[in-house]
């Protein structure tokens, strides 16, 4: 039989081949053998969800000839600036991108988003820098006609109002917008949700306009068919206003994801209230992390009677919760956030057991596990458990040596700046459950001193 060499493959063949191999090493290596292999390298199907990542290990340098060596790249995020120009050379070969994440203390010119505009008219997700957004930005921006997410990356509070003539008259497919630390005007915005109407699935505002208005009830009335993902943020509600406010979420019949943390302004019974009888019914995921006093048990039990299709549940720093509100937990959560909500009791493991035995994903950051004893044990009734995050949290009682027999699905277990564990117990969680990642920050145990 004669020899068989690698060349000898068809396209097929090395195709399955290559599909192996990172963006990076196909990039710089098999692409550069020969024109077929070349050509190989460049088939679509090796690039659908391709996915890279300019980071801080990379010179500007390298980054630039890596990326512009991946002609077919779909999805690129920079995570640090570069330096300014250097976009439009990127921007000019990488035709097929479709997301793209800009670092948001990247210096954007106005320049380098019309050439992007030019060569990417595939682009569905952009992220830019949202402090420096300007007019001329915006007109850019509404050119992209197959532009479906627009997110404004911020980190700091801006005062100054976020124009959206532009947009609304622009981005004919736009379905997601995130604003999340400007305000919006509110003309603007209410023009914008009546233009896009029965198109927008996912916003991410402040909770009030440049004028004071609540947006709740705008996009309520505009969006509330259409709306599945809100996120509202930064609250400053005046208290007279605040009810009818949240009342007008029952408006919105098909949201599927609800996030409004950090509302500590929100008054004791408004949540009891508003999800008794609502018909956001079809809510998967709810985020009400350090509510305040709003979060209380006659809350959670409104919220689980009323949602049945929950499945995520970020409740932490809810400090009105007890034992017998998580009795009404519903049997669908996979998703449970009870960090630093420091009135459970030695009931809180056995509710949580008992009511949600397909949990996968459990946080109890900032607790005193001796608190939570007796019931703690059924901590190992929790068969689907994949991640436990016990960050800033005292350990001491917690029964690790029984994780192995009982716990086989646990992947990862989060222990930074925990008390309470000695370097004996990692050793032997380590050594019969080898899948699992334990991850640690300031350790402070017995056998650390």
């Amino acid at each position: 039989m004669g020899s068989i060499y690698i060349g000898d493959f068809p396209d097929e063949i090395l195709l399955h081949i290559f599909s192996y191999l990172s963006r990076e090493e196909l990039a710089s290596g098999p692409s550069h053998v020969n024109r077929r292999w070349q050509a190989v390298c460049n088939d679509d199907t090796l690039w659908r969800d391709s996915d890279y990542v300019v980071g801080e290990n990379q010179t500007d340098e390298e980054a630039l000839s890596l990326v512009m060596s991946m002609p077919q790249l779909r999805v690129l995020r920079l995570q640090r600036m570069l330096p300014s120009g250097m976009l439009q050379h990127v921007f000019r070969t990488c035709h097929s991108l479709t997301e793209l994440e800009i670092h948001w203390r990247h210096k954007l010119l106005p320049s380098e988003l019309s050439c992007l505009v030019e060569n990417c008219p595939n682009i569905e997700r952009l992220v830019v820098p949202g402090q420096r957004t300007t007019v001329e930005h915006l007109e850019l921006i509404s050119k992209m006609e197959n532009l479906k997410s627009l997110r404004f990356e911020y980190r700091t509070l801006t005062y100054q109002p976020f124009r959206l003539q532009q947009l609304a008259d622009g981005c004919p497919k736009l379905r997601c917008l995130e604003i999340p630390l400007q305000f919006c005007a509110g003309d603007e915005l209410d023009n914008f949700l009546a233009v896009k109407a029965g198109q927008i699935e996912a916003l991410e505002l402040r909770w009030m306009t440049s004028d004071r208005r609540c947006v709740l009830p705008m996009v309520a009335t505009l969006c509330g068919a259409s709306l599945k993902r809100l996120t509202l943020g930064w609250y400053d509600v005046p208290i007279d206003r605040i009810a009818s406010a949240l009342f007008s979420l029952r408006d919105l019949v098909n949201l599927q994801e609800l996030a409004a943390p950090y509302a500590y302004g929100l008054p004791p019974g408004i949540l009891a209230q508003v999800f008794s009888g609502a018909t956001i019914c079809r809510l998967k995921k709810l985020d009400l992390r350090s509510s305040g006093l709003a979060v209380d048990d006659d809350a959670l039990l409104a919220i689980c009677r009323s949602c049945l299709e929950l499945c995520e549940l970020l409740l932490g720093g809810c400090r009105q919760i007890s034992d017998a509100g998580l009795q009404l937990l519903g049997n669908g959560l996979e998703t449970l956030d009870l960090s630093n909500c420091c009135s459970l009791g030695g009931g809180a493991i056995t509710a949580i057991a008992r009511c949600c035995p397909g949990l996968r994903n459990l946080q109890l950051q900032c607790q005193d596990m001796s608190r939570l004893r007796p019931g703690l044990r059924h901590l190992l009734g929790l068969k689907k458990l994949e991640t436990l995050d016990l960050t800033s949290s005292i350990v001491s009682v917690l029964p690790l040596g029984l994780f192995p027999k009982h716990l086989h699905n646990l992947r990862m277990l989060k222990l930074s700046f925990c008390e309470g564990i000695g370097v004996g117990g990692l050793r032997v969680l380590r050594t019969l459950m080898p899948q699992l990642k334990i991850v640690i920050g300031d350790l402070v145990g017995p056998e650390d001193r």
